[in-house]
């Protein structure tokens, strides 16, 4: 049988290690006089010391694990290098309302990078902007903000290596260094990625409505968060996309995935080529929607593209060359189809023409 003596030692160590585990949660100015009160009830013994013994052992092991539940909530909600929290800060009207390649850094600098901008990091870190090494304040967040507005373009390459052809009208959150378990990065709007292989860190492209988990591939991903159609076009390597509804589906090289708000709809066997050529100045028309078209001349011209229900039935074939004016392009539809073109404030709008007898 233990000694009472034995009892009251570990009932104490059991208050003192209880107590100094909520001492921090105390105010400073209060401890000594907890600690002085704590004292006195350990000096005083009374017939309800086991029940209090067993009591304490609860209670303590009960306050640990809320330590622990409230840690780890802690972590998730307000990590600095959260990219949850990275993408729920994004500015949704930022894209409109800026005209030139703009960098806003981990430190909250913004940088008006120009057209056509090159924005690169070393493998630790240091920022370069069109070759030019940039001088970053103090860190606030670790995520980075590459806005690459309408009617413009631009490339990125990641301190892994990693590289972005980044398309029109297009946000992108990612990291100065991946430090994590997984390289991780968000997309909304169009680019397509190199991603330098590495099997001990898969790489994800987070969008609005899915993700795509890769350890080294070449692929395309179209994911606007203004547009309710997506998709994945894979050209090298292997990717497995994660949808809105949480189904996985792998895609092979030359395959397309086609994703309505967030639901995987279909995959098919595709020319992957065509649908990275934008990164070359081209687009290809096949097997696209005339409003399908019309959206992405919008983003790719900088401006608002519209057309009544009879124009969103026609169907083009061919290659766009967008080195163009946006007048020749309409131009070059109208040769092909009766339209009529209209400029507004915010941009044109076509119209069957009535008039004409083709």
């Amino acid at each position: 049988m233990r000694k009472k003596e034995n009892i009251e030692e570990e009932e104490q160590h059991l208050w003192i290690t209880c107590f100094r585990s909520m001492e921090e949660k105390i105010p400073e100015a209060e401890i000594d006089q907890h600690w002085k009160e704590l004292n006195q009830k350990l000096k005083k013994g009374n017939s309800l010391r086991k029940f209090r013994y067993i009591y304490i052992q609860v209670a303590c092991a009960a306050a640990m694990l809320l330590g622990v539940l409230f840690g780890t909530y802690h972590y998730w909600i307000y990590a600095p290098n959260s990219i949850e929290k990275a993408i729920a800060s994004l500015e949704d009207s930022v894209i409109d309302t800026t005209r030139q390649v703009t960098l806003i850094t981990h430190a909250n600098e913004r940088i008006i990078a120009g057209e056509k901008a090159y924005i690169s990091y070393s493998q630790q870190g240091k920022t370069f902007v069109n070759k030019q090494q940039v001088e970053i304040g103090k860190q606030k967040t670790e995520y980075n903000q590459l806005i690459v507005p309408k009617g413009q373009s631009s490339r990125l390459m990641l301190a892994d290596s990693t590289v972005l052809y980044i398309n029109a009208g297009t946000k992108i959150l990612y990291p100065s260094v991946f430090a994590d378990k997984y390289r991780e990065i968000y997309v909304d709007g169009e680019i397509f990625i190199e991603v330098k292989k590495n099997t001990k860190q898969p790489f994800i492209v987070k969008t609005p409505e899915f993700d795509v988990r890769v350890t080294g591939t070449a692929f395309n991903v179209y994911a606007y968060k203004s547009m309710n159609e997506a998709e994945v076009v894979l050209l090298r390597g292997g990717v497995q996309v994660k949808d809105h509804a949480g189904h996985e589906t792998t895609i092979k090289p030359n395959e397309l995935l086609k994703l309505t708000d967030g639901i995987t709809q279909s995959t098919y066997k595709v020319d992957a080529s065509e649908y990275i050529a934008w990164t070359k100045g081209r687009f290809p028309l096949q097997d696209r929607s005339m409003r399908s078209i019309l959206q992405r001349l919008g983003l790719y011209y900088g401006c608002e593209i519209t057309c009544d229900d009879a124009v969103s039935t026609l169907s083009l074939q061919g290659t766009i060359d967008m080195s163009v004016p946006l007048v020749k392009v309409f131009e070059r539809i109208s040769k092909i189809h009766p339209i009529n073109i209209t400029q507004n404030t915010k941009g044109y709008h076509l119209t069957i023409n009535l008039n004409t007898n083709l």
